[in-house]
């Protein structure tokens, strides 16, 4: 009997969900998901596994450390449009942290599993957050929608912070 926490992982693991429907050639589409620290594959699904329009939710128990989600689609049409309206969603922890509807060849996407990102804010960010997703709640209140919270993103961060130097330079 290993004790299990309220995600259905063991205790001390983090739960990555990933969803995906598939378009008409579904035998395109390949993705896997990486340990970083080690380079060990922990799920994959090659090319031609999928058939059209298909539809799979596979839940993955990983550990604390850098992970990368990578999806490829052969034909280079991704999910949707021409071919049917399918997706990819990604979720940590129940939270959507990637949902693509569009064209693609490759995509990567780097999960920082268990990191706190709020550890490396200033109380400058802190108050801009906050503030950020008062309006935001507000807006979507005021629609009727699903209100999410925006979390911090050290990288978004400081790749907004260069290109608003870049763009001081070039104004």
């Amino acid at each position: 009997f290993e004790p299990r926490s309220t995600n259905g992982c063991q205790v001390g693991l983090y739960k990555i969900k990933v969803e995906i429907l598939t378009d008409k050639f579904g035998g395109d589409t390949a993705w896997s998901l990486i340990e970083d620290s080690s380079g060990d594959v922990i799920y994959s699904v090659r090319e031609k596994t999928y058939n059209k329009y298909s539809l799979e939710t596979v839940e993955i128990c990983v550990s604390f450390g850098s992970h990368t989600f990578q999806i490829s689609d052969d034909y280079g049409d991704g999910v949707c449009c021409q071919q049917g309206d399918g997706y990819i969603k990604v979720h940590l922890e129940e939270r959507e942290i990637l949902h693509i509807t569009q064209q693609f060849k490759n995509l990567s996407l780097k999960i920082n599993v268990g990191y706190d990102p709020t550890l490396k804010m200033k109380e400058r960010d802190y108050l801009y957050l906050e503030a950020h997703n008062r309006r935001r709640e507000i807006w979507h209140e005021g629609y009727n929608t699903t209100y999410e919270p925006l979390i911090w993103s050290n990288e978004l961060a400081e790749s907004s912070r260069l290109w608003a130097e870049e763009s001081l330079v070039n104004c």
